[in-house]
């Protein structure tokens, strides 16, 4: 719906007109526009003229200055056009009015400014028309307007010498696109109002306080304003920051900044304690923008809960408004088990081992020795899936690092004795420490310590594994393996195996910064992808 205002205001269009940026993979575009922007009347009997307005996605309203109570508006929605006609001016001054189509509820485009003009009457019927003024003289409390980049309003006090009445003046600015000036004037006051300067550099305008009488020579008034708050930290999300209570998945956003080199992320409890399940970090794409990646540790407890995630200027930078974003985690389980309670490891009839060993092993911390046990009734099918009944367990030992055995048909090599600790998987690029193993975590089977329980080739039951793992060699590939493991939900998971792999593979060498041994079952020996 278009609304025709009439407020105590005189628009006036400022220079620079700052374009909206969208944002990546926004598809709304607005557009507001007015032709012809300037209307020229004659002083009397002139005829009415008409304005169109072209609007896009954009709702608009016509603000009139209360003071030209000469010049009529009437708007046409049907047509989006406005209908502009002016009283006959019986002064022997032009006079001259702005209109403004303005946008109803958006900041995504400028409101745009007609000039009225109307030429000077004959003087007959004027208001004072006939009398002196010639010793009048207007006076301004300052002829200049300075404004800060946030916005401000500045008055101004007109007043006239030589008169004990206050004098007919209009404000109009000298450039008729200068739209980021809102003037005001009540009972000789000039209220000169700047919003936020959204830009990297100042503006400035040059306005005219004319007098209505010819008599009376008028005043310039300069006004300038700096950069506004231009520091800017803008987050795109491509994906709802809310995750399940074991989700394992990065999430990523794009971060553009404006004004800044860097920025820093953290993350609040409901609180605004320091939050330590949402994990970030963040990577450089290129000038102005970063990615910004989110994950969350495993939710054991039941109910869900909230984080926001601070996105601030870095340390040095100008100074840039806070950017907040929620992130939310459903209520987790108890634990990743699905057991209901102890278990003794069955007799497992199959032993696949594949070893890593390094051309140089000094330049590494471990061997991993991944393990892969299943009992009769289970095997692999063609597309590496684990079928039939049975129990499949998986892990990874780290020994001690062992030097590449150049024999390639008989080649050797023999895991250390010892006890061998659960303990977390280690990050991408970190290196594991000897006697240890990747416990049980939500990355499932394929990555860390798990035991699977199957019927008719779908898993019934499973957990993560905890505890040691102890080993003692008896023979070429042959040894005494016993567990002594717990689920997350203190179940036991116990037992012993005896005997000579059934193959043991050598995975080849790796070189020296090469991938990192972080615990994850690395082989070929099937595929299992755990309901969790």
């Amino acid at each position: 719906m278009k609304k025709l205002f009439y407020p105590l205001i005189l628009c006036a269009a400022v220079a620079a007109v700052v374009g909206c940026k969208k944002d990546a993979g926004e598809k709304t575009s607005y557009k507001l526009e007015v032709s012809p922007r300037a209307l020229n009347f004659e002083a009397t009997g002139a005829a009415a003229q008409t304005v169109t307005v072209t609007a896009e996605n954009v709702e608009w309203e016509v603000v009139k200055a209360a003071e030209a109570t000469w010049v009529t508006v009437t708007t046409d929605e049907a047509n989006s056009t406005i209908s502009v006609s002016v009283d006959d001016n019986t002064a022997e001054t032009e006079r001259t009015a702005q209109i403004q189509v303005a946008p109803v509820a958006n900041d995504s485009v400028e409101a745009k400014t007609i000039t009225v003009t109307q030429a000077a009457g004959n003087g007959e019927g004027g208001d004072g028309g006939d009398e002196d003024l010639s010793n009048v003289t207007m006076k301004l409390s300052a002829n200049n307007a300075k404004f800060a980049g946030a916005g401000e309003t500045v008055e101004i006090t007109v007043t006239f010498e030589g008169t004990d009445r206050m004098l007919p003046f209009t404000v109009t600015p000298d450039d008729p696109e200068c739209d980021w000036l809102t003037i005001e004037i009540n009972e000789g006051v000039i209220a000169l109002t700047a919003g936020l300067n959204d830009n990297t550099v100042s503006r400035s305008a040059m306005l005219t306080v004319k007098p209505e009488s010819d008599q009376i020579g008028a005043k310039k008034i300069s006004v300038s304003q700096e950069a506004g708050a231009v520091s800017k930290i803008e987050p795109t999300i491509f994906f709802p920051l809310d995750f399940r209570w074991d989700e394992t998945t990065e999430k990523q956003l794009m971060v553009t900044l404006t004004g800044l080199e860097t920025f820093v992320a953290s993350a609040v409890n409901e609180d605004g304690s320091a939050c330590d399940w949402v994990k970030l970090r963040q990577k450089h794409y290129m000038e102005g923008k970063y990615y910004l990646y989110v994950s969350v540790d495993n939710n054991m407890e039941e109910v869900a809960r909230t984080a926001t995630i601070i996105l601030e200027a870095g340390e040095g930078e100008p100074a840039a408004t806070p950017v907040e974003l929620t992130v939310t985690q459903e209520a987790g389980k108890k634990g990743l088990s699905t057991l209901t309670g102890d278990e003794v490891l069955p007799s497992f009839a199959t032993v696949n081992v594949s070893v890593t060993p390094y051309v140089n092993p000094d330049a590494q911390t471990t061997s991993p020795w991944s393990f892969t046990m299943y009992t009769d009734g289970l095997s692999m099918n063609v597309w590496g899936k684990y079928v039939g009944t049975g129990t499949l367990l998986r892990f990874t030992l780290q020994g001690p690092s062992l030097p590449f055995d150049p024999d390639e048909e008989n080649y050797s090599y023999t895991l250390a004795d010892g006890e061998y600790k659960g303990v977390p998987r280690v990050a991408y690029g970190e290196k594991a420490d000897p006697f240890t193993f990747a416990q049980g975590d939500n990355g499932g089977i394929n990555a860390s310590a798990w035991v699977a329980y199957y019927e008719n080739d779908a898993i019934t039951k499973q957990a993560p594994l905890f505890g040691s793992i102890t080993t003692k060699n008896t023979g070429e590939n042959s040894y005494e393996i016993t567990f002594n493991l717990t689920d997350d939900l203190g179940h036991t998971i116990t037992g012993s195996w005896s005997g000579t792999f059934s193959e043991l593979r050598e995975l080849g060498m790796r070189e020296p910064g090469g991938s990192a041994d972080d615990g994850s079952v690395d082989d070929d020996f099937g595929d299992v992808t755990p309901e969790l």
